[in-house]
């Protein structure tokens, strides 16, 4: 027991060590400032953009590979061209306050030319509101009536089968007259839609959207749609996503202290650049971090690019499998694959691998 305590421990060190090599700055560049305060900003006044500068400070090149924000409200805007040592570029940065009142904080990531670190620079401030008004719950318009919604789209989240599952879509209606409502589902077999039959002139209403995993249990992710029509004409198509994993809502508070745990080597992979039909290969390694034996129980790729094949399915704990991925990419632009893992782990049974780069 002794031996296999230490072998867990010294797997976890690996592991940490992997991870915080991943994530450690590259020791190349040095931002000036590092974090950016906006202060406080007024949402009505819209977007607002600063610029940070950074230096080579290293004998060699610094080459930016890849930049992700990891939110849509934050956009970077960079020179591509290698920085050469001792010299200084700039990176411009806006953020777009809407529907984001409160305090914010953002990290922009810089993938550099050998792939391994990741440089940091951070904006942070306050967003002041502006005045709330009705409009604001229900910011989509389903065109071309002027009914009004809290969404498109409808998420379900990471939901255990044995039951049925209902999430709500809010409506109003704002024009001066009442509307007939009417939705249909598509041919999941799962999935159902209830709408008001009317709303009356002013008038809030909702779509109680439920989808079925009590009858026919699967794992898997999902996406389904629903008709939406007024006064019988069509307005929107609206999508519903979720993935179905096992249901943990009966493991008791002894149980939870000893369960498997999937720990991979990474979440994502970057290839650079890569041509059309060229076959890229990612090994992932996954290990059983917790007391419990964690089972693989659905491998699902996002499009036909990409295949994924695991060594094994069931890791006794300190075990790990290999996920072995290959992407080949069919058409130009940027590439954006995902391989999505279900488990037994009631911490995070949904594990996605994300895959990108640049297809020329």
């Amino acid at each position: 027991m002794k031996a296999r305590s230490l072998i867990l421990i010294l797997l976890s060190a690996t592991l940490s060590l992997s991870a915080w090599a991943q994530n450690r700055p590259s020791g190349q560049i040095v931002f000036t400032p590092q974090i950016y305060d906006f202060g406080t900003i007024k949402e009505v006044d819209g977007p607002v953009t600063c610029t940070v500068s950074y230096r080579n400070t290293s004998d060699r090149p610094y080459v930016i590979n890849f930049v992700s924000a990891g939110c849509g409200c934050t956009t970077p805007v960079y020179d591509k061209a290698p920085l050469m040592p001792g010299k200084e570029a700039r990176m411009k940065i806006t953020f777009d306050p809407k529907d984001r009142p409160g305090y914010f904080r953002k990290d922009v990531y810089l993938i550099s030319n050998d792939r391994r670190s990741t440089d940091i620079v951070t904006i942070t401030g306050t967003v002041e509101g502006r005045p709330h008004k009705i409009t604001d719950d229900y910011p989509v318009v389903f065109t071309p009536s002027s009914l009004r919604g809290e969404s498109n789209s409808v998420w379900f989240g990471n939901i255990p089968v044995g039951y049925r599952h209902t999430k709500t879509l809010g409506l109003y209606n704002p024009s001066d007259r009442p509307v007939e409502i009417s939705a249909e589902a598509s041919p999941d077999g799962r999935l159902s839609v209830n709408a008001p039959s009317v709303l009356p002139a002013k008038g809030r209403g909702q779509l109680l959207v439920t989808y079925d995993l009590k009858s026919d249990p699967v794992y898997a992710p999902f996406t389904v749609r629903i008709t939406l029509k007024v006064d019988g004409a069509t307005v929107a198509t609206i999508k519903g996503e979720g993935v179905s994993t096992p249901d943990f809502t009966s493991l008791t508070s002894d149980q939870r202290i000893s369960v498997p745990r999937a720990d991979p080597s990474s979440r994502f992979r970057y290839f650079g650049d890569i041509s059309v039909g060229s076959r890229n290969d990612h090994r992932f390694t996954i290990t059983n971090g917790g007391g419990r034996r964690l089972d693989i129980v659905g491998v699902f790729c996002s499009s036909s690019q990409t295949s994924c094949r695991l060594d094994r399915k069931s890791l006794e704990p300190g075990q790990s499998a290999f996920a072995d991925v290959t992407v080949t990419p069919t058409g130009k632009g940027r590439l954006s694959e995902s391989v999505t893992l279900v488990t037994n782990d009631p911490t995070d049974p949904v594990l996605k691998l994300r895959l990108t780069g640049n297809v020329k």
